[in-house]
């Protein structure tokens, strides 16, 4: 009798112990599929080809002149036309110049290039026509499509951003694909960037993570620094 009893006993305990260890495998299964959807998800949203701005943030100098460099990245995608139009605050920032890097497409026509120093927008366009020149495509890391030299006037936040509706509108960001209608590939509205100008008073050391103009591409390496990062033409 008492050896029929320790017999329930220990199969109660076996299958307590099974319940335990199959609970245990279930939530380690959904945890684990949880985390591969949520990899998949950040990894197809970081392969979208997409425009940004460098660097990405930081402080600069209320009156210095600065130089951010709007990088493009067509995830490996051939397109024949690029069109990226920064908004910003015209009461905070003042352009200075903008430059275009003419190693990414074969032309950019006059008619779509504008500094809007009132409303504070500028519209960048870069063309290659089909059967005259190659596509771009981005091969690796992000290429400088354009770099902006600008002067803070005013301390606090300042935003640069983009406009941008997913369509090929006028006056919005776009990625085309050669075809008959293009493609836009731009699907996902860019990054903004938001600097913080500080106002300082004959002592120059503010975190160095603006760069000023005096240390431009052109003599110190950065992660901007490749074949195409050239900028030839304003």
């Amino acid at each position: 009798m008492k050896s029929k009893n320790r017999s329930q006993k220990y199969k109660k305990s076996s299958w307590k112990i099974l319940s335990y260890k199959l609970h245990i495998l279930f939530f380690g299964l959904i945890l684990s599929i949880i985390f591969l959807n949520q990899l998949s998800s950040s990894s197809v949203y970081a392969a979208n080809p997409s425009f940004s701005y460098y660097p990405e943030g930081g402080y600069i100098e209320m009156g210095e002149v600065y130089t951010v460099d709007i990088m493009i990245d067509s995830n490996g995608e051939e397109i024949s036309q690029a069109r990226s139009v920064t908004v910003f605050n015209p009461a905070q920032l003042d352009i200075i110049k903008v430059e275009k890097n003419d190693d990414i497409f074969q032309s950019w026509p006059s008619d779509s290039q504008s500094i809007d120093r009132t409303n504070g927008l500028i519209l960048i366009t870069g063309f290659t026509q089909s059967g005259s020149g190659n596509m771009y495509k981005t091969v690796g890391e992000p290429d400088v499509y354009a770099r902006i030299q600008l002067r803070p006037m005013t301390d606090g936040p300042i935003k640069l951003d983009w406009e941008w509706s997913g369509n090929d509108e006028p006056f919005m960001s776009v990625m085309l694909k050669d075809g008959s209608p293009p493609q836009n590939i731009l699907n996902s509205r860019p990054e903004s960037v938001t600097f913080n100008s500080v106002d300082v008073e004959g002592e120059h050391d503010i975190p160095s993570t603006g760069i000023v103009t005096s240390c431009l591409l052109y003599t110190s390496p950065s992660p901007r620094d490749r074949t195409r990062t050239r900028m030839p033409s304003s």
